[in-house]
């Protein structure tokens, strides 16, 4: 929400300043540590926070889907509209945007109600198995207990006994329950079924907030990016919760890339065009993340594995993505390919997505949200697509036998030669 709403009617909003000696500690030329107070469900709707922080216009944004998805029941209607400005579809439609990378989501379980099934031996993965219909009936509140919930892998019932069903809920204008509305329900895809929020529901701010109170309920369900869960280091902070498959696949970016698993999204920049100042250096900023450094990383990354065993660009995925060949390689793919080098190429730190923290670059390693396979597979050979159409539209695996002598037949001379032989025939 914050990463397209404010452009809008550029309203400016809080930022970091590291400026700020009185709140703002600095170690050496490249760490600073800042104090800031207030929490999300608060602070976060009204831009209340305080400390060391200073008012700015934002000059790229980010989101987890495209901005012209945050409409009707996916509008940030508990955001102050005086602070954070307001939008219709059609503006939020008109903003400029660019695509950084494809986000994979789950959903995630507390598997600790007693009659819920054991996690499998992968961490971060249930034993429970979902259909996409079943998922899509939890949300829209068609089930209350587990007990009721087909196994999608055997039929029985999900829980041996019973264990109360609570859905766990970000806020309207949080990018992930806008993808999850896509991926289960359809919502704005051909359907108007949206999640509905129950009276007295706790609506939660920040993913961190949601996983934390579904940590703490057995039976719980949330939804969220999957590194979140399979991040070892979070495992630790939310011990309770467990991911389940989706349709009999375990989520992955990995399974994502292969064309398994769907429940992904592309995350966008948006540039703001209008700030004094920032119209024409955001824009390249956003062009310069989307395409020019995702290519050098790249070319860096494919000569550094051509002398690494087993990293060869012969006749394995790398060769099918196209790395060799950038004409084949989507932007996407490309940034993807960089972002996951970042750890081993940058050395300064990563700005977070908040706002307020900022993470070390071991913190922050990509590396834990793609994985090469959906970098250089997943993208391969489609066009342009955005949410709605990429949710419904046949899906393509680069790696079946037809697509990928398609990647070599372009580049491939003697291919070309047998073509003109046999149309001589």
């Amino acid at each position: 929400m914050v990463g397209a709403l404010p452009i809008v009617q550029n309203k400016k909003i809080l930022r970091l300043n590291l400026a700020d000696t009185n709140n703002c500690a600095t170690t050496g030329a490249a760490t600073a540590a800042c104090t800031v107070n207030g929490v999300t469900a608060t602070a976060g709707t009204t831009d209340s926070w305080t400390g060391g922080l200073t008012q700015d216009f934002v000059q790229l944004g980010v989101t987890d889907v495209e901005p012209a998805q945050l409409t009707n029941a996916d509008f940030p209607t508990n955001y102050s509209a005086s602070v954070f400005g307001s939008a219709t579809a059609a503006q939020l439609k008109a903003l400029p945007t660019s695509r950084i990378f494809d986000q994979v989501f789950g959903l995630a379980v507390n598997t600790t109600g007693g009659g819920l099934p054991a996690n499998s031996s992968t961490a971060g993965i249930s034993g429970i198995h979902l259909s996409k219909e079943a998922a899509a009936n939890i949300l829209n509140g068609s089930y209350s207990d587990w007990s009721a919930v087909p196994d999608a892998t055997t039929g029985n019932a999900v829980a041996s006994s019973s264990v109360g069903v609570t859905r766990i809920d970000r806020e309207p204008g949080s990018g992930t329950r806008t993808a999850t509305n896509i991926f289960f329900l359809g919502y704005q895809c051909g359907t108007t079924n949206a999640i509905q929020s129950t009276p007295g529901e706790q609506l939660n701010f920040s993913t961190a907030d949601e996983l934390t109170q579904a940590n703490g309920i057995p039976g719980a369900i949330a939804y969220t990016s999957i590194d979140q869960i399979l991040n070892p280091s979070n495992l630790a902070k939310w011990p309770n919760l467990a991911l389940v498959t989706i349709d009999g696949i375990a989520p992955s970016t990995q399974a994502a890339a292969a064309g398994g698993y769907g429940f992904w999204f592309e995350a966008t920049f948006v540039p703001n065009t209008t700030a004094l100042g920032s119209g024409t250096g955001s824009a390249a900023l956003a062009t310069f993340l989307e395409n020019s450094l995702p290519r050098r990383v790249a070319e860096n990354e494919a000569k550094a594995r051509l002398n690494t065993p087993r990293g060869r660009l012969g006749s394995t995925y790398f060769s099918c993505a196209g790395i060799g060949r950038f004409s084949h390689t989507p932007r996407s793919a490309r940034t993807f390919f960089a972002l996951r080098t970042f750890p081993s190429t940058l050395g300064a730190p990563y700005p977070a997505v908040s706002r307020f923290e900022t993470l070390s670059a071991a913190e922050f390693d990509l590396s834990r949200v793609v994985s090469i396979p959906v970098l250089l597979v997943r993208r391969t050979g489609r066009a342009k697509v955005r949410s709605c159409r990429e949710r419904f539209a046949p899906r393509r695996n680069p790696l079946t036998r037809s697509n990928r002598d398609a990647l070599h037949d372009d580049h491939d001379p003697q291919h070309h030669r047998r073509s003109r032989l046999d149309s001589e025939r």
